[in-house]
């Protein structure tokens, strides 16, 4: 019995210790506003080796059309689960990326979460509205690509976005990645 007592303890203490190491590693989450007009908060958490990110476009949701929303999910969703397939055939691990309207979702790898990142923006900001994939999500055909490119295109606005990092990422890493991702894009939505 005592024997077990002692095992049992020393897992305690060793699972202890394990978390007060990454709650120390937890640094406090850091604001920025850059220059295009995006709102970045990165929590940083060395030693994690996954990077986690959420992008959001905040839009005037009564000035969207439920159906055109629609379809645009459906096809960033396509997407997404294409790259997931690419990136993460076999291993079972959690889809690295959720694509919605207006919205991302990555979980990577630290070293994989510049690809990661960029893809999810890639898709957000500039998708790819080609007419095979409407038309596969859009029954009735009531809606081209070209519609869908145009919408978007007013919908979306990086003034309004907001991007959470947090994980094995340091943050003038994050600030430098997302500066090199979004570059200068500038365009302004128009609702």
């Amino acid at each position: 019995m005592k024997f077990f007592t002692t095992i049992i303890s020393t897992l305690l203490i060793i699972f202890t210790i394990n978390i007060a190491v990454a709650q120390n590693n937890m640094k406090a989450p850091v604001r920025f506003k850059l220059k295009n007009g995006v709102t970045l908060i990165v929590a940083q958490n060395a030693g994690m080796g996954k990077v986690y990110a959420r992008l959001t476009v905040e839009n005037d949701v009564t000035a969207l059309n439920n159906d055109t929303v629609t379809l645009i999910t459906n096809v960033l969703a396509q997407k997404a689960i294409e790259f997931n397939k690419m990136a993460y055939p076999l291993n079972g691990e959690v889809a690295p990326m959720n694509l919605q309207f207006a919205e991302a979702n990555t979980a990577a790898r630290t070293n994989e979460f510049e690809d990661t990142l960029t893809v999810a923006v890639s898709a957000i900001f500039n998708p790819e509205f080609s007419q095979e994939a409407t038309s596969k999500f859009n029954a009735d055909k009531s809606l081209t690509a070209e519609q869908l490119k145009a919408y978007h295109k007013n919908a979306i606005k990086t003034s309004d976005t907001y991007l959470t990092i947090a994980g094995d990422i340091s943050v003038a890493d994050a600030k430098m990645l997302v500066n090199k991702i979004f570059g200068n894009w500038k365009e302004v939505a128009k609702l």
